[in-house]
């Protein structure tokens, strides 16, 4: 499983983008943190974790804005 860490307060606006594309998705706890995990077409599995700390990111695309962005990597567990 990938992770990769997105500001606390938008895993709300992620799961609205999976529901649009037509993602299926389960939210979570894992070590106290809130969690959205996924699979991506190739079948990876996908975790978003929501934490305050990191930099904003400044990318923006497809109605992604640096506010919701992915902050960067988490982790990696196989």
């Amino acid at each position: 499983m990938i992770t990769y860490v997105v500001p606390s307060e938008v895993l709300s606006f992620c799961e609205n983008r999976l529901i649009t594309f037509s993602i299926p998705f389960k939210k979570a706890e894992s070590f106290g943190e809130q969690v959205v995990q996924f699979d991506d077409p190739h079948g990876l599995h996908i975790e978003l974790v929501a934490r305050a700390e990191g930099e904003q990111n400044n990318w923006t695309f497809g109605g992604v804005t640096p506010e919701v962005v992915i902050k960067g990597f988490g982790s990696a567990t196989s």
